[in-house]
């Protein structure tokens, strides 16, 4: 299924390619085994050089933890009833948010979480009930049950309860975010900064003293100020739901009844506490207010939205797109122009 532009910069990985070990210990090997080779290079000629490791092992240590959280973290669920078979699926559900986690604003490392989070209590469930409650329900309580692709690897399960702020009402909700680039920045940051500390490394190693290792002490000096400037970057890169939507604005608000689409997965960085999420959010669209009940006509638009979302994004609807006739930007009076006759 293809959406409208949106922004994304994790992917999810299949749950027998996943690792269960510690982050910070696939950091620490990561970090050791870049480090590892050039500090025995190190050791007889030039052993003053290993001073210039210390910058290359923190920046390859930030390089793979921000890896692992882009890239390792999250688990790809499979569409039901094909549920045992690798691969992610997008799922698309109505309902009401809950509550709202907007970006973190406190201290560095949390400050690079930037992305914009909210609970979603999914139709036709209201304030109060219970997580078994919701789970049992159709036509979404699936995507807050436990999942055979995690549970068959041993992942915790335990769901993602909510308070509706409007009545203090607790409720299972579905975990669901709009990605912001906080992480994807930083580690961006790391990767130049790694590059740099190498090269402040070699240059110990080659060039001569005392030039040598001046040059060597202000690259390692740049690369520990170029992750400075990078987690500054990544903590004020923050995702806003008029990323997807400006209509949607840069705020949520407890009872917005929403069209949510996206990419269904398990967040394995919460452990000992896991549940299932949207993440990242692809489309979104704000149909109404919960004002203590579902719309009466909540079955036709949850079919209207299912079909004309499906239909946006059909390949043969992206494929007319496509045509020079349809790159229209303001009317097709004014910019678009005439499909080609063949005669």
């Amino acid at each position: 299924m293809a959406f409208p532009p949106f922004k994304q910069y994790t992917t999810c990985i299949d749950a027998v390619y996943f690792n269960k070990a510690s982050v910070y210990a696939q950091a620490t090997i990561t970090a050791v085994g870049v480090t590892a080779p050039l500090a025995a290079f190190a050791i007889l000629p030039a052993p003053w050089c290993l001073l210039a490791l210390i910058p290359v092992f923190t920046a390859a240590w930030i390089v793979g933890y921000c890896y692992w959280f882009l890239h390792q973290r999250l688990i790809c669920l499979p569409s039901p009833p094909n549920s045992t078979v690798p691969g992610g699926s997008d799922q698309l559900v109505i309902g009401m948010v809950i509550d709202t986690l907007p970006p973190y604003n406190n201290t560095f490392p949390d400050s690079l979480d930037t992305d914009y989070s909210f609970g979603l209590l999914v139709a036709p469930n209201n304030p109060g009930d219970p997580q078994a409650t919701v789970a049992a329900s159709t036509p979404y309580g699936f995507l807050v049950s436990e999942q055979p692709a995690t549970h068959n690897i041993g992942m915790p399960y335990t769901g993602h309860p909510g308070t509706y702020l409007p009545t203090g009402q607790t409720a299972e909700t579905l975990h669901c975010e709009f990605e912001g680039a906080g992480v994807y920045d930083f580690l961006l940051a790391a990767s130049i900064s790694l590059a740099v500390a190498i090269a402040a490394f070699m240059v110990c190693m080659l060039v001569p003293a005392p030039l040598g290792p001046i040059l060597a002490a202000i690259l390692a000096i740049l690369s520990l100020i170029g992750l400075g400037i990078g987690a500054a970057v990544g903590s004020s890169d923050n995702a806003s739901p008029s990323d997807e939507n400006p209509a949607l604005g840069g705020d949520l608000h407890a009872g917005d009844i929403l069209v949510v689409a996206g990419s269904w997965v398990y967040d394995a960085g919460h452990q000992p506490s896991g549940w299932n999420e949207i993440h990242p959010i692809k489309f979104a669209t704000c149909i109404g207010h919960y004002d203590g009940q579902w719309p009466a006509n909540l079955g036709d638009l949850e079919i209207f939205w299912a079909t004309a979302l499906g239909d946006a994004t059909s390949p043969i609807t992206i494929e007319l797109q496509k045509q020079p006739q349809n790159q229209w930007q303001v009317h097709p009076i004014l910019d678009g122009c005439e499909p080609v006759v063949i005669v």
